[in-house]
């Protein structure tokens, strides 16, 4: 194969690098498919999957049963921006697409460290009051409280509000019930979608 060459062009060099990292990512991807041999479906559908998995088993403590409920919500919200962006554009609807499996293993696996790493504060700030993340955690009074800050407005002239969140009692049964189930469920999912949706490249 011959060698090509791509030229980015842009006039602002931020949004030139911000082009160049998109490329370099999906070169990236695209080598480490080439070089496994391996594909999930994309479009949601290997989310849509983990959640149905997830559901079909129901723990008998407390804490594992949160955590778990909490891991498959966030598979099926992910499956629901999908496809809702899906619907926006028929042309991506209607065609089959693909994902590369090591980058979304390693894509939980980073989202897991977030949430492992947001439990572990004292203190953090939500931007946006009305996202579904503060809502979640409202619902949980015994362990947070919530300071709210009036809506100011930043030099461009948007509008934010702030909540000041602060831990109020420990959680490190729900951390330790978290990388117990995680360690266990990556592994299990891992075999189970080898098993049913890995596809192999000709």
């Amino acid at each position: 194969m011959k060698p090509q060459t791509l030229i980015l062009c842009h006039p602002s060099e931020p949004v030139l690098k911000s082009l160049e990292h998109q490329f370099w990512h999906i070169a990236s991807r695209l080598h480490l498919a080439l070089k496994s041999n391996q594909l999930l479906p994309g479009g949601g559908k290997t989310e849509k999957f983990c959640y149905d998995s997830i559901m079909k088993h129901s723990p008998e403590s407390m804490p594992e049963r949160r955590v778990r409920k909490g891991v498959a919500n966030g598979f099926l919200n992910y499956f629901k921006i999908i496809s809702c962006k899906k619907d926006m554009i028929q042309k991506v609807k209607d065609r089959p697409s693909f994902d590369e499996a090591t980058s979304k293993f390693q894509a939980w696996q980073s989202a897991m460290s977030l949430v492992l790493s947001i439990l572990q504060c004292d203190y953090f700030i939500i931007n946006d009051s009305d996202s579904q993340i503060v809502k979640e955690l409202d619902m949980n009074k015994r362990q947070l409280f919530f300071v709210k800050v009036p809506i100011f407005s930043n030099s461009r002239g948007f509008k934010r509000r702030f909540h000041f969140c602060l831990r109020k009692h420990s959680i490190f049964r729900i951390q330790h019930a978290i990388l117990k189930l995680f360690s266990f469920w990556i592994w299990r999912t891992k075999a189970v979608v080898q098993r049913r949706w890995f596809r192999l490249l000709a």
